[in-house]
């Protein structure tokens, strides 16, 4: 326990500190007096310079600045509107004279349609005709076309029962896929309107490929005077 001398310097210490704080209190509470005065002063001068701009003619209202500042907004979002609408609709002009291209695209390709589907047919019957000529697999010939097809278009096909059409690589032997090949780049040098004219073979008679067939090769490509092999 502490003796009576140190309990009144304690009590001397605190009372020093209370008569501190009241002090600051005062200050505090004559500065907060001050600022309230200030304020009061500064809102009655509001409240004057308010009534003199009201009071002055010259001066718009309220309202009308008000409705003002609207319409010039207003003005701001339909120029907006109005630079997008013109973009809007150079868009669709552009895209117009597209569609009109399209179409007349279209209609060109429409009307060679029929042109295209004889040439195809008449590739694909000199092209068969060779395959018979240098010994193709009987079996699968009859079922061997020009796929229309954009998966293989203008590719030979074979027909499978219950499947769809696949290319003559798959369906044909080695030997055969050989004659496959020089069917189809004899076909291309005869019915081609764009044809260089110069086809080139490498290692024709690969496989094991019957002489005979070979021989039919070279006796076919003799006959074609349109190029040369």
């Amino acid at each position: 326990m502490g003796s009576l001398p140190f309990y009144k310097s304690e009590r001397s210490l605190y009372e020093s500190y209370i008569k501190s704080s009241k002090n600051l209190l005062e200050r505090f509470e004559k500065t907060l007096l001050y600022y309230k005065e200030q304020i009061n002063d500064l809102q009655f001068a509001l409240v004057t310079i308010d009534k003199e701009i009201v009071d002055d003619s010259r001066i718009p209202s309220r309202t009308d600045i008000n409705d003002e500042i609207q319409i010039r907004f207003e003005l701001g979002k339909v120029e907006k509107i109005k630079i997008q609408f013109e973009r809007f609709k150079l868009h669709l002009t552009e895209l117009s004279n597209n569609l009109i291209r399209i179409k007349e695209r279209r209609d060109i390709l429409q009307s060679h349609k029929k042109d295209d589907e004889e040439q195809i047919f008449s590739f694909q019957k000199v092209f068969i005709q060779y395959l018979e000529s240098f010994g193709y697999s009987k079996e699968i010939i009859g079922r061997i076309y020009i796929s229309n097809e954009d998966n293989n278009k203008l590719f030979p096909v074979v027909k499978t029962p219950g499947f769809l059409s696949q290319p003559i690589r798959l369906m044909s032997s080695a030997s055969d896929f050989i004659r496959a090949q020089w069917a189809f780049y004899l076909s291309l040098l005869v019915k081609a309107k764009f044809h260089l004219g110069i086809l080139v073979l490498d290692e024709p008679g690969q496989h094991a490929m019957a002489s005979g067939d070979l021989k039919m090769l070279l006796k076919e490509a003799a006959k074609i005077k349109t190029g040369r092999l």
